[in-house]
């Protein structure tokens, strides 16, 4: 599976996720509510943290290049 289309299908879910959860906090389902949204929150956190070491990387391996 291309590295992109899983990424954007990660966030996709991340998205649901965190959008469900919400909904479930206004509808009085406090405990499930906080559930999926601190999943959706690391998970995001998670991904930025992915996406930004590996733009670092990238711009490493572009330098040792030139």
């Amino acid at each position: 599976m291309n590295a992109k289309l899983l990424r954007n299908v990660v966030c996709a879910v991340l998205v649901a996720l965190y959008f469900i959860g919400m909904c479930l906090l206004i509808l009085g389902s406090v405990r499930a509510g906080i559930t999926l949204w601190s999943i959706s929150t690391i998970g995001g956190l998670g991904v930025l943290w992915y996406i930004k070491s590996r733009e670092k990387n990238e711009e490493s391996s572009e330098r040792e290049e030139n």
